[in-house]
């Protein structure tokens, strides 16, 4: 299977929508996940990707990475994805990038901007990659999950909550928004038969 119909096969148990054929679903509606899910392949495929784990399926773990993360901070919605819809703090792309370290540099070493970030799902999924890559570096304790917490919340450690206002008021409506994302990685890791994706202790992922 190859790493888009691998990102595709997740995405539509996601949504709800798992081994439907195209015209159960929308051919249109279809096709619109099956170019992201290639966006996301193309990503993890690039020559020097930075991929997070180390093993045999390590791209595909990383490939459904991101399709979990963009599953959490898009569901998938194309006006998210074009940024066409942003985040409360400014967060662009499927992935909600925000900060410096998120945007990253370009081939010249200059910092990607917001316009190209979003005009390419492949960069944009590369930084997302390059987070986690880094957090990798600096969370050494904690497994898988810590890089997760730190996506979510900036820093290594402790819970990452998540707070809406909701009528008037702060609402938590995640207690940790890390561990939710990376239970769902962990899931479609299974689901995928792939072994060795723990949220909780950093080993080589393989097939089975």
């Amino acid at each position: 299977m190859t790493i888009q119909s691998l990102v595709l096969a997740a995405i539509l148990s996601l949504v709800g929508m798992p081994h439907k054929p195209a015209p159960a679903i929308g051919s249109a509606e279809h096709t619109r996940l099956d170019t992201f899910a290639g966006h996301i392949a193309t990503a993890v495929n690039a020559e020097g990707a930075a991929i997070p784990f180390a093993g045999a399926a390590a791209k595909q773990s990383g490939a459904l990475l991101l399709t979990a993360l963009s599953f959490h901070e898009s569901g998938f919605r194309e006006s998210v994805i074009t940024c066409e819809k942003r985040g409360a703090l400014g967060e662009i792309s499927a992935f909600q990038l925000l900060s410096p370290l998120a945007f990253g540099v370009d081939a010249n070493g200059k910092r990607n901007t917001a316009k190209a970030i979003c005009a390419s799902v492949p960069l944009a999924a590369s930084r997302a990659l390059a987070v986690f890559v880094s957090y990798a570096e600096r969370c050494k304790m904690g497994g898988p999950l810590a890089l997760w917490r730190a996506y979510a919340k900036g820093s290594c450690g402790g819970p990452a909550p998540v707070r809406i206002f909701r009528k008037g008021a702060l609402v938590v409506v995640d207690k940790d928004a890390g561990l939710t994302r990376c239970k769902t990685w962990e899931r479609l890791a299974a689901r995928a038969g792939l072994v060795g994706a723990s949220c909780y202790k950093h080993q080589p992922i393989e097939f089975k």
